[in-house]
């Protein structure tokens, strides 16, 4: 469909996204998922999108502070925008309003196309595989030349080179987005619009990464695998000598997705029959995991959906195992009392004979 000259959306239209559905959590009535249900998981609707590739001609990218970024068209008008601190990013407002608030650092012409990967959070592995790289899908299959091309980023880091190079794009072009206040501008730059919403990773993406990086396996899945995240800044396990002599007793290896590369995070996971872990980006590996899977979360004072939704969506056994702060707090206690961004930060204190019923639990299935 095409709106004006320089301006281009293409809604997509295939099979994989009509087939899609909106989705609601199922609960296993335990006691994570009773503490959950307070905070009314299982009653929200999770509604499929339906991605639209938007063209926009002779136009320029702007990044903006707290993650944000508007495309702009040759007359500085708004098209595409991800929302950013207080400006308006209101579609058709003049982007030169905006400038003026402060100062361009850098302003620089590309003679590729620019394929637009950001998105909120996207400098973090688990937006990156989620959210960012299901975009090459639909790039792919409308424009051959991606591989000449010129890829916009969040941040250029090692994951990100290595999935690319997975996909078979050794030789395209990577610029980053990282620094505020950077213009980018193209004779066109291309963006995927509503590909993914609320955390909601759908079926057609979940296929599509794990053609790209499975390899086919004919062994039976026998590893049972503990994320972990000592390594971290926060959400780490505080009783963790405990848990460690109890995940050695039931045959877990422990691993650090940070210490190793892509490929070997795939390669454990999809020969895992049982995956443990600590809520965090680490998590998002399920998507490589065996249809046969068992995967346990534990969460402290914060969880989010997205790695529940990813293993309903895979049709995987899923158990939220809940652990209490230094204060000895459940999530519910906690949930009114502090800020997302401290919750965040908090420490878990893991059950040992929770840990241990649920492993037992997750070898029954």
């Amino acid at each position: 469909m095409k709106i004006r000259d320089n301006l281009r959306l293409e809604k997509v239209q295939e099979s994989i996204i009509t087939n899609e559905n909106d989705l609601v959590l199922k609960s296993n009535f335990d006691k994570g998922d009773e503490l959950l249900a307070n905070l009314g998981i299982f009653k929200k609707i999770y509604k499929k999108t339906y991605p639209s590739i938007l063209e926009v001609k002779n136009g320029g990218f702007i990044a903006l502070e707290y993650g944000g970024k508007a495309l702009f068209d040759q007359n500085y008008k708004i098209v595409h925008s991800q929302e950013s601190g207080g400006y308006d990013l209101s579609l058709g407002k003049d982007i030169r309003s905006i400038l003026e608030d402060f100062e361009l650092r850098k302003s620089k012409q590309y003679p590729d196309v620019i394929f637009d990967l950001t998105s909120a959070g996207s400098a973090l592995y688990s937006f990156w595989l989620l959210e960012a790289l299901p975009k090459i899908y639909y790039f792919k299959k409308k424009y051959p030349e991606l591989e000449k091309s010129t890829l916009l980023v969040n941040a250029i880091s090692s994951f990100v080179r290595e999935s690319l190079e997975m996909l078979g794009l050794n030789s395209v072009s990577i610029i980053q987005k990282n620094n505020t206040n950077h213009i980018f501008r193209s004779n066109l730059i291309v963006t995927l619009q509503n590909a993914r919403s609320e955390r909601y990773t759908q079926k057609w993406a979940i296929e599509y990464l794990r053609k790209s990086f499975l390899e086919t396996k004919n062994s039976s899945p026998r590893k049972r695998i503990f994320i972990c995240r000592q390594s971290a800044k926060s959400r780490r396990v505080v009783n963790w000598r405990e848990c460690i002599e109890v995940l050695d007793r039931y045959g877990f290896i422990s691993i650090d997705p940070a210490s190793l590369n892509l490929k070997e995070s795939i390669s454990l996971i999809s020969s895992a029959k049982i995956i443990m872990g600590v809520h965090g980006a680490g998590l998002a590996n399920i998507i490589f995991c065996p249809p046969t899977a068992t995967i346990i979360e534990l969460f402290g004072a914060h969880y989010t959906t997205q790695y529940r939704i990813l293993a309903q969506q895979l049709g995987l056994q899923y158990f939220a195992l809940p652990c209490v702060n230094n204060d000895g707090l459940f999530i519910n206690e906690l949930f009114n009392k502090f800020s997302l961004t401290d919750r965040n930060k908090m420490d878990i204190v893991v059950s040992i004979p929770m840990l241990k019923e649920s492993i037992e639990r997750a070898e029954n299935f």
